[in-house]
């Protein structure tokens, strides 16, 4: 009877380190699933993506190429900045300037031409937030706010 005890006593703890080993395999093997399966993701991604370095990194760059027209709404404080501005690479930039006619036009004509629409931060982010075929080049040559304004009588929230 002794010896019985012993035999399932010792089957029993060789099967619980079995089980650990076997765990231990598991969580191993999974854990490179998961890394085997992010390094494949990430290759397919850098591997697909199309290079959209067209060569344009500043106006000077714009100006310089003549495969792709570029302009802004006239009338517009777009183009009185352009118009207006004491750098002559503006001023040149504002001259050879083909200009639309709205926002609308502007945005298509970059959607479905080789075009290069010079407009105001928040439109252009808004307008192509959801296209991946649009890149925005360069900094913001002109910074300037909005504000709003309300009469005094009006009542505020609380």
């Amino acid at each position: 009877m002794d010896r019985e005890y012993r035999a399932v006593r010792e089957d029993t703890r060789r099967q619980s380190r079995l089980l650990l080993r076997r765990f231990i395999i598991v969580a191993w093997w999974f854990f490179m699933m998961v890394v085997l399966s992010m390094y494949t993701a990430n290759l397919a991604a850098s591997l697909t993506v199309n290079n959209m370095d067209i060569g344009i990194k500043s106006v000077k760059d714009l100006l310089s190429q003549k495969e792709i027209a570029w302009g802004t709404v006239k009338s517009t404080h777009t183009d009185q900045i352009l118009q207006d501005s004491v750098d002559p690479v503006y001023k040149e930039l504002h001259s050879k300037a083909e200009f639309v006619t709205n926002q609308s036009e502007g945005i298509r004509k970059v959607n479905e031409e080789k075009y290069v629409f010079i407009f105001e931060t928040p439109i252009i982010d808004y307008a192509f937030k959801s296209s991946c075929d649009v890149v925005r080049i360069g900094a913001e040559f002109q910074s300037f706010e909005y504000a709003l304004g309300f009469p005094q009588e009006l009542p505020t929230p609380s």
